[in-house]
């Protein structure tokens, strides 16, 4: 009887499997071994530093499956690059160019991350954060928040004259003191219709300028609005908590703030050596030259003459 064929999937999954099943792995174990080719632990380790971002790392090791389509993507593109050497592909000269420009550009940036990461290690970043935050307090500030509930009457339904009546009478009703929840599961049209017409806290900025307008100007918790015309239809609003503005303790802003003055280090830093190298004494171009490929290239590509 013939038996089914277990391809590199399977191989995969046992091999990783049995691994799995240890709790000492050396780093240069094999997860996989096929034709000669092998993935170890330090393979896949360097692979998912090399292509996923650090905050993202957690995320995708939360799935042991992820990590398995990590490693069968090492051994896939080991595959391919021994079928393009024995092919005879590796010796196209374009093909040779691709990998010796992937080969500088790799270098380069280990480079520039190595340098960035001398000059940065002495900053005092914590000292830094703290200037920032000094200097700049209302980057720092929650903005001011509302709570409320509305009742929503559209005009989709019917005409704005009907509209705007209805909403003047439930605004009657609850200055009346009928419970405005109630009122807002009876008759708005709103999502919120069946949390009472609650919209939780908002900035003014969440909302249209004529609702935020008349929300904000309310006084005090259980003010009701004015019957409020928006693109949406007519609205009666009641106010039911407010937050004030406020500078937000430096504590729980320093990490953020750490973060963006580190990033924008880093990127003054490799700008600079960047510049530097562009702008370095005795780099000769041929003007001529250039002009005469802008003009080939530009034919080949057809937009000669434009």
């Amino acid at each position: 009887m013939n038996r089914p064929r277990r391809g590199f999937g399977y191989l995969l999954l046992a091999t990783v499997g049995v691994l799995a099943g240890s709790s000492v792995l050396a780093a240069e174990d094999a997860l996989v071994e096929k034709n000669d080719i092998a993935v170890t632990a330090t393979d896949a380790e360097r692979y998912l530093n090399a292509q996923v971002p650090e905050k993202m790392r957690s995320r995708v090791l939360a799935k042991e499956g992820n990590l398995r389509e990590m490693i069968g993507q090492i051994y896939v593109i080991r595959q391919l690059a021994r079928d393009a050497t024995d092919s005879g592909v590796a010796d196209d000269p374009e093909v040779r160019w691709k990998v010796k420009m992937a080969e500088q550009r790799a270098l380069g940036k280990a480079y520039l991350d190595t340098m960035v990461a001398r000059k940065i290690q002495d900053v005092d970043f914590d000292a830094l954060a703290r200037e920032e935050y000094k200097a700049n307090p209302d980057k720092y500030r929650t903005e001011e928040q509302v709570r409320a509930a509305h009742v929503l009457i559209n005009t989709s339904d019917r005409s704005a004259s009907e509209a705007k009546a209805l909403a003047e009478k439930v605004r009657k009703k609850a200055l009346d003191g009928e419970d405005f929840a109630a009122l807002a599961k009876e008759y708005s049209d709103g999502s919120s219709a069946e949390k009472g017409g609650d919209l939780g806290y908002f900035t003014r900025d969440r909302m249209v300028d004529p609702f935020a307008k008349a929300a904000f100007g309310l006084e005090k918790p259980g003010d009701v609005s004015d019957v409020v015309k928006t693109r949406f239809g007519y609205h009666v609003i009641k106010l039911a908590d407010r937050k004030p503005a406020k500078l937000q303790p430096f504590e729980k802003v320093k990490p953020g703030i750490i973060s963006s003055l580190r990033e924008e280090r880093r990127n003054q830093i490799r700008g600079s050596i960047i510049s530097d190298i562009r702008g370095a004494d005795g780099i000769d171009v041929d003007q001529a030259a250039v002009k005469a490929l802008h003009e080939s290239l530009q034919e080949k590509v057809g937009v000669a003459g434009k």
